[in-house]
Formats: C-alpha cells, structure tokens, sequence
C-alpha cells in the first residue's frame, strides 16, 4: 500500500465550520485586554522616556479622552486589521482556534480586513445579530462578505 502526500492546498476543500458568538466574544475580549495592555505600556514608555531624558518625577501621563479614544481606536483597528489580513488570526482569534476568511475560505485584502476592523471597534454590537443569523454571521460580515470559522489546524488560506 502506499501513501499519497497531498499538496497543502488540498486540504483546503474541507468543509469550514462558522464560528459562534461566544467563542467570538471570547476571542474579542483576549484581543481588547492585549491592545489595552499595549496601550498601557506605551503610556509607562512615555513616563519613563520623559524621568530619564528631563529628570522630572516619575508620572504616568493623563491625556484627555479624545486623544485616548482616538488612539486606541487607531491602535485597534491596525492590530485587528493586521492580523485578519496576514492570517486571518489575530492573537485572541488563534487562541481559540478561530480564523476570519471571505464568505469563500480566502485570505481577507488589506482594504476589507480595515474594513472590518474600523466597524468592529467603532460599532462591537453589531456581533449581536451573530446570535440569530443561521450562518453565525454579524452585520459587519454580512456587509463585508466574510466570516469567522473554527480552524485548529494550521493550514494555508486560498489566495
């Protein structure tokens, strides 16, 4: 008997399985709690930065809400979108074994997966309509054609 290798993008013609939304909301909270983190980092960077170079008091900076909001926002939108359209991971995607495609198992465009990200951050309810879409599907992947699926084995994504 002999075995037959098959060729990586073969594996690609298994059926995907859409993810539902508590392992979506699951992934989205991991996702939030490392781009907060990061956020936070960077704001000790600043402080640290400022006591090494001016010699003033250790003291975290305090900015005011608009310019928070608009870069965690920025900050957001660019780690969502970098990962959706590198690999369809992002770190809290891949912990739970999810991976956001278009509607037909390809890898999202830069464009689309910025898309995405900007109305995931800007409007995170419209996940809700997950929970009553027979194909699991929030607005923003109804309106951007794509989807989250359940995909624990590493694999290359159609081009």
């Amino acid at each position: 008997m002999t075995t037959v290798a098959l060729p990586v993008a073969d594996l690609e013609v298994r059926p995907l399985r859409r993810a539902g939304f508590v392992s979506r909301s699951a992934a989205d909270v991991v996702d939030f709690a490392i781009v907060w983190l990061l956020s936070a980092f960077a704001l000790v960077g600043i402080a640290l930065g400022r006591y090494l170079v001016t010699s003033k008091p250790f003291e975290v900076p305090r900015p005011n809400v608009g310019v928070t909001s608009t870069a965690e926002f920025l900050l957001l939108t660019a780690y969502l979108a970098w990962g959706w359209a590198s690999t369809g991971r992002t770190p809290g995607k891949a912990l739970l074994g999810l991976r956001v495609v278009t509607n037909h198992g390809g890898r999202m465009s830069v464009g689309r997966a910025t898309a995405r990200a900007a109305i995931c951050v800007l409007f995170p309810i419209f996940l809700v309509w997950a929970l009553v879409s027979r194909r699991n599907a929030g607005i923003h992947d109804l309106l951007l054609s794509s989807a989250v699926v359940y995909d624990w084995e590493p694999r290359a994504v159609r081009r």
